[in-house]
């Protein structure tokens, strides 16, 4: 490697390390905000009773975010120490993801350009992807957050980082353990699965048909565990979550289609409106086990959007817009936060797209980073969404636009 090449493997990570430091830092809190419970799930976990929640057992919330934060749990407790040492961890998190990122579009410039070395070359694919991992402002505001999203893109570009080097039964670990952490990239490992066996190069069906096999059984078998442990908690083998029928029916009923969908412009679901909606849920399956009651959501919301096909469609662009949104709600956010997410956001999604005029991005391996983006993007088509959401898909995405940079660069020069 060249100097600058050296230097910036490792001070592009050490910049995302720094400014998630300073941010999260700037944000501690004595009680660090919990919304989805994740510090009583690792105060169970610490106490040995397990994964429960108010003494029951439960496969509500993912595993893998309590396994990994309950270290920090039990040296700091739940209050200031702790959140200062989650910011850290996540902050090393993000230096790491920024770390993978850069790998895997180094070796997607080596495939590429067609170049004879398996070492990584210094292309514009390496240092954008680099930059736009580290100063994303959707991945940067997870830093002091008690969320999955930092650990989900970490993992999630894990996967992409072992595909990118042909390394199958790794990858389908990192896609195990991201549905663990985030259960929706499931369908991102599914969708890849699929995309290995379109012949878009010289590789023979049989060696495709291994190479999806290997991803895919390598994923079950990580997923396994937590599978049977909830045959013998529930008597089903819930292998993500029993959280899906919620977020469904959380984004189609006739309250948030009223307050969102058809509301004011970048209307925010919350208030009473929401609350009432939230209580009655809770009446509807109060006393329930956990997968029936998933059942019933996901039974009561699949009514709804049956007997609401039109304003189904129109919440399906909507969730769309909110998902690859370039700045988030005014009535969350102020102007100038919203100025700088769209002044990032806007050349970052022109890179993105760019790329997809390359003809050899549709080429494996970079068609799996297609399958990525595009499977996260088509379960929130349905599911419960906001700009949060694509945080996982953030670096894959900064890859593409790696590629559409270099695309471009390519032609200027011809």
């Amino acid at each position: 490697m060249r100097h600058f090449e050296r230097f910036s493997i490792f001070a592009i990570p050490a910049m995302a390390v720094l400014i998630r430091l300073a941010f999260g830092l700037s944000r501690l809190q004595d009680i660090p905000t919990d919304p989805d419970h994740y510090i009583p799930l690792a105060n169970s976990l610490i106490s040995g009773k397990g994964f429960v929640f108010d003494g029951r057992p439960t496969a509500y919330r993912p595993p893998l975010y309590p396994v990994v934060i309950s270290p920090l749990v039990a040296i700091f407790g739940h209050g200031r120490d702790f959140h200062t040492a989650l910011v850290v961890f996540q902050a090393l998190i993000g230096g790491a993801t920024t770390w993978l990122a850069m790998r895997a579009a180094s070796r997607a410039g080596v495939l590429l350009l067609e170049t004879n070395s398996d070492r990584p070359i210094w292309t514009s694919i390496w240092w954008f992807t680099g930059v736009l991992t580290a100063f994303d402002p959707v991945l940067v505001s997870q830093a002091p957050l008690v969320m999955t999203e930092t650990l989900a893109a970490f993992l999630l570009t894990g996967a992409i980082h072992a595909i990118m080097h042909n390394r199958f039964r790794c990858a389908g670990l990192w896609f195990g353990a991201s549905a663990l952490c985030r259960p929706s990239l499931l369908a991102c490992m599914m969708l890849t699965v699929l995309a290995r066996l379109i012949p878009t190069h010289s590789a023979p069906l049989k060696r495709r048909l291994a190479d999806s096999a290997r991803l895919a059984i390598s994923c079950g078998i990580l997923l396994l565990p937590w599978g049977l442990r909830n045959m013998a908690r529930f008597g089903e083998p819930v292998l993500t979550t029993t959280h899906g029928g919620y977020t469904l029916a959380l984004a189609n009923n006739p309250v948030y289609y009223e307050d969102v969908v058809f509301g004011p412009p970048g209307a925010v679901w919350t208030g009473p409106r929401q609350q009432a909606w939230m209580d009655s849920i809770g009446t509807d399956t109060v006393g329930l086990p956990e997968p029936e009651a998933d059942r019933r959501m996901k039974a009561k919301a699949y009514a709804f959007i049956r007997s609401h096909p039109v304003e189904f469609l129109i919440a399906s662009i909507h969730r769309q817009l909110r998902f690859w949104a370039v700045a988030p709600s005014a009535q969350v956010f102020g102007g100038r936060v919203r100025s700088t997410c769209t002044i990032w956001t806007v050349p970052f999604w022109i890179f993105a797209l760019f790329a997809l005029t390359f003809r050899k991005t549709w080429n494996w391996p970079t068609l799996a980073i297609l399958a990525v983006i595009a499977s996260l993007a088509m379960v929130h088509l349905v599911y419960w969404t906001d700009i949060r959401m694509r945080a996982p898909i953030v670096p894959t995405l900064a890859i593409l636009a790696g590629i559409g940079a270099e695309s471009a660069v390519r032609r200027i020069k011809r």
